[in-house]
């Protein structure tokens, strides 16, 4: 876990300025930690989404190398499974 990590706890006394931490500074700084990783992911989040929104990807199957659509293939053959067949499941058992 990342707030038992050696380097989390030495920044963790550097900040509190104290050694050995309390369970206040440590809870303290789990919180600290959390609060920054929600608005990392947030921030990364808007990024994303704003760029996905902007325009699709386009690529040229054809032109790609064979480990390339090994993977397209094995993302859309997980696809089908995932979102496709139990559509069709739900759909032939009314």
């Amino acid at each position: 876990m990342i707030t038992r990590s050696a380097a989390y706890l030495r920044d963790l006394e550097m900040f509190f300025s104290a050694k050995p931490l309390n369970t206040l500074q440590s809870t303290v700084g789990a919180c600290m930690m959390m609060e920054v990783y929600k608005e990392a992911v947030r921030c990364v989040a808007e990024k994303v989404q704003g760029a996905a929104i902007s325009e699709p990807a386009s690529f040229d199957v054809k032109g790609m190398p064979n480990e390339g659509l090994a993977k397209v293939r094995h993302v859309g053959a997980w696809t089908i499974r995932k979102v496709v067949l139990p559509s069709l499941s739900v759909s032939t058992s009314r």
